[in-house]
């Protein structure tokens, strides 16, 4: 708890020391300041952009699987197979410390060789479904380390999703006027999960009684979420792909908020 504060604390300094005097400054000085009228127009373009939704509902259902696998995995297998406390902690750690920078910087370099990053995003989620069902039907007791290494991989996945998931934005050539505002609800959709998964997975495997029958019941909705993910994925490909074709990619498109 108090290891996370002081890394914020020296990244903001370093941070502020190196942010250019003239960050996000208009080139005018009497540049004019946008009407609230033109902010709601822009917030109802961004609404209709077809690609805020399939990116935003790929972000929420990424999402829904980064909780279960990060937060509520670990003591379903110490319920289910016995693992000491220790064990869980130090694979806690390791989860949230040491998988995060892994992966996110391999899937930036990976994402690269891929057309879109959606179909890259799209792999993963593919990857992530089938590592979901196989801690669906992994029976319970024996040696815990199979699920250990089956839910490595599967927040691996995760990790290498979130490290991408807001660039088909980019990709799909938002005009930078808007841009902020298209991020904004992306992320809105993408970020819900924070107010109802962590409720949601506790009232199943309280409702479940714990142990394997809540494990299963938590990674089928990991497998749908994941399933869910990849069809999003998909459809934010083809939108890019479709776009690039129409309008001469990568010449920003605008967004039209008359």
């Amino acid at each position: 708890m108090a290891c996370y504060p002081l890394i914020m604390i020296v990244l903001a300094i370093i941070v502020l020391r190196n942010t250019p005097a003239d960050f996000l400054r208009t080139s005018g000085g009497d540049a004019q300041r946008p009407t609230a009228g033109e902010g709601l127009r822009s917030v109802a373009a961004a609404v209709r952009s077809p690609i805020v939704w399939t990116t935003g509902m790929a972000s929420m259902t990424c999402y829904v699987v980064y909780i279960a696998a990060t937060t509520y995995a670990l003591p379903l297998f110490q319920d289910t197979y016995g693992m000491p406390s220790q064990l869980v902690a130090v694979l806690g750690m390791v989860n949230t410390g040491v998988f995060p920078v892994v992966s996110a910087l391999a899937s930036g370099l990976v994402a690269r060789r891929f057309p879109t990053s959606p179909c890259w995003m799209a792999a993963l989620f593919v990857i992530a479904t089938f590592l979901g069902v196989v801690i669906m039907v992994m029976p319970a007791g024996g040696s815990p380390v199979p699920v250990i290494v089956v839910t490595a991989l599967l927040a691996l996945s995760c990790y290498g999703i979130r490290a991408v998931y807001f660039v088909p934005i980019g990709e799909y050539g938002t005009d930078p006027r808007h841009s902020a505002t298209v991020m904004s609800v992306a992320s809105f959709l993408g970020y819900l999960p924070s107010f109802f998964a962590y409720p949601l997975f506790g009232a199943i495997i309280d409702a479940s009684g714990g142990g394997i029958a809540a494990q299963r019941t938590v990674f089928a909705l990991v497998v749908a979420s994941c399933a869910a993910e990849a069809v999003f994925s998909l459809a934010s490909h083809r939108l890019i792909v479709r776009r690039r074709r129409d309008t001469g990619w990568p010449a920003p498109i605008a967004v039209d908020v008359s």
